[in-house]
């Protein structure tokens, strides 16, 4: 027997999908900091007793077990990185108020998922602590939903439908798309719905709004482009009752492959939107409804963005804006048509864009009183 074969549903990741695997890691860890969660990394073994305080037998099952030559104690290589992380906030961090922390490394199991698949397993999540109220339930579930990005942009005036073949433009909108195939290897064991959202704001909106505001404090708003570019939105209230409508009423995917489109919803608040629309909305809302639009030319992001990237090589946050976010900004319409929820789900978008966004900016004006 050679000496260099590996275990059983044990694999060397080879330069090309390796290469796949770091990609997304990037891309949902940046993600993930953009809105507030902290990376922390916790070992890969532990005390057992500690590892699975808390969890159940099925856990205890798939986690190996090795005695420690040091100390003779044993101890657990981990399975499941989501106890380690709960461990860190309670007892290591144990903060007054909300904890947003994300996480990703290797794990390893006793047993694989399936036949053919792998037993170490890269895990990657976000999980928020100390809001119990259904607030931290919109925000962890933003973070897990699909996206329009993972269909890829519309043509002006034909937006996205649910049967219109994928192609992301972004390794944002690729990492979704690989999330959703995820989803469907796994349907028929789980009965699962894709939501595919467009720009979502609304109270705590970590990227449209923030994008905005120091532009209405400003006086001046800023478009990338003198094309007329049209765009979907949708409030982050409607965007929860459709994904309560979905998981109660929504067809499920088909484990075969058939029907590719069936249980793929994409939501919008009906309309169809160019940018300037969006500017004259956010200025009305803000209570400065003559203010002046200016736009840019595209090559414009690239500098700004070397700019706040070297910010925050010095210790200043994350940017928003990336090579992704102007590859998207570059395309000439972001739109979906959601006639398919309304007919099978009910869908009914309770905010049209005026008075979402007269909402959430007096959300924000609430908030940064109180901060």
């Amino acid at each position: 027997m050679r000496k260099w074969v590996l275990p059983e549903n044990i694999e060397d990741l080879l330069p090309a999908e390796a290469e796949r695997v770091e990609a997304l890691r990037r891309v949902l860890l940046d993600h993930f900091r953009a809105r507030g969660y902290r990376l922390v990394q916790p070992p890969l073994v532990e005390h057992l007793d500690s590892l699975l305080t808390g969890t159940g037998r099925d856990l205890e099952l798939q986690t190996f077990k090795v005695v420690d030559p040091l100390s003779g104690r044993l101890l657990g290589v981990r399975a499941d990185i989501t106890p380690q992380v709960a461990r860190i906030d309670a007892h290591l961090l144990n903060e007054p108020g909300l904890t947003r922390l994300c996480y990703c490394g290797s794990v390893l199991r006793t047993f694989p998922a399936g036949i053919a698949q792998t037993r170490e397993v890269v895990q990657i999540g976000a999980e928020l602590y100390g809001e119990p109220g259904i607030a931290g339930d919109r925000e962890v579930l933003a973070l897990l939903l699909s996206s329009l990005a993972a269909a890829g942009p519309a043509r002006p005036g034909q937006p996205r439908r649910e049967a219109d073949p994928a192609s992301p433009i972004s390794a944002y909108g690729r990492s979704k798309l690989a999330g959703e195939e995820a989803i469907r290897r796994h349907c028929g064991r789980v009965p699962s719905v894709i939501v595919r959202p467009p720009i979502v704001y609304g109270p705590g909106d970590h990227e449209l709004i923030p994008t905005f505001l120091p532009m209405l404090k400003a006086g001046v708003l800023l478009k990338s482009g003198w094309r007329r570019k049209a765009y979907s939105l949708v409030h982050v209230a409607d965007l929860c009752d459709a994904l309560v409508a979905a998981a109660e009423r929504g067809r499920t995917l088909l484990p075969d492959g058939a029907e590719p489109e069936r249980g793929v919803y994409f939501v919008s608040d009906g309309a169809e939107h160019t940018w300037d629309d969006v500017c004259r909305a956010m200025a009305r809302a803000w209570g400065k409804p003559g203010m002046r639009i200016l736009p840019l030319p595209e090559w414009a992001g690239y500098p700004a963005l070397a700019a706040l990237h070297l910010r925050a090589l010095l210790g200043g946050p994350a940017p928003a804006l990336t090579l992704d976010k102007l590859r998207e900004m570059a395309a000439d319409a972001w739109t979906c048509a959601a006639d398919r929820a309304a007919e099978e789900l009910g869908f009914q978008p309770a905010f049209p864009l005026e008075h979402g966004l007269q909402e959430t900016l007096a959300w924000f004006r609430r908030a940064g009183s109180k901060g």
